[in-house]
């Protein structure tokens, strides 16, 4: 990578490159923060994956968050419900993720838009997950 002139990277933790599945749904503000405080995160969310409708790709993951590249424009700010598929787990890795900042790119002709998102609350197991992974 090529460095800026005045760019400071401010990641807390490695980033490494990933390829996950995501599926993800667009949460409400107070929705999200009731979600975050539910000490059985994991509950709540297992009967949600069904509802799903939007559809990404991971380009890389970190402890503290990822990037996914999908067909829709993500607002920065906007909380997540987000489910990580992986080939080697049998089930999705969970997380609520806050929009960190989007772009957009264009490929094969069609627009694409990359996200920046971070981790607001996973659950154990899969934060397990993510850090063997890295």
């Amino acid at each position: 990578m090529a460095l800026r002139t005045g760019w400071i990277e401010k990641r807390q933790h490695e980033r490494k490159e990933a390829a996950w599945e995501v599926t993800y749904q667009v949460l409400d503000p107070s929705e999200a923060e009731t979600i975050c405080r539910q000490p059985n995160f994991q509950d709540l969310t297992a009967a949600r994956e069904k509802t799903l409708g939007f559809h990404g790709l991971t380009r890389d993951i970190s402890q503290g968050g990822f990037s996914i590249v999908s067909d829709q424009s993500l607002q920065q700010g906007t909380a997540l419900m987000v489910y990580l598929h992986h080939y080697q787990y049998r089930s999705s890795l969970v997380a609520v993720a806050k929009v960190a900042h989007t772009s957009e790119t264009v490929s094969d002709g069609s627009f694409q838009y990359r996200s920046g998102l971070k981790i607001l609350v996973v659950d154990v197991e899969s934060l397990d997950r993510i850090l063997q992974s890295l």
